[in-house]
């Protein structure tokens, strides 16, 4: 499973939402049996990184964000 974003509205963060969002995702992980959920935080968002490194192991990965390409397929 891969979690791509993860927001809370400002007015209701700080109240276990997001943690408890997790904890449910990680009871339906486990039922699909995956075999784990990814996530990703930006170093900037140190209330992110806090939340997942509560959760997992911190790694260092390379995340690329590739553009959409009209031409893709068509044999350009």
């Amino acid at each position: 499973i891969y979690l791509y974003d993860l927001p809370v509205a400002p007015s209701h963060r700080r109240r276990g939402i997001a943690t408890a969002m997790i904890r449910e995702l990680q009871g339906i992980a486990c039922l699909r049996k995956t075999r784990g959920i990814f996530v990703q935080a930006h170093p900037e968002d140190p209330a992110a990184v806090a939340l997942y490194t509560k959760f997992g192991v911190r790694q260092s990965v390379f995340h690329f964000d590739l553009e959409p390409d009209a031409r893709a397929g068509d044999g350009a």
